[in-house]
């Protein structure tokens, strides 16, 4: 059986947990979110209250 932890890239330690959506560290709490289909969008009014 495999380990499902693999090696975290911040603390070093065996705790990076890899799932469906994202992976974390049990131990130092770093987490990365793959890209999905559905992206966060900036709304327009927020890109007009910056002047873009």
């Amino acid at each position: 059986m495999r380990c499902p932890f693999k090696q975290c890239p911040r603390c070093g330690d065996f705790g990076m947990e890899k799932l469906a959506t994202h992976s974390y560290c049990v131990n130092c709490n770093y987490y990365r979110i793959y890209d999905t289909e559905v992206r966060w969008q900036i709304p327009s009014w927020v890109k007009q209250a910056l002047g873009q």
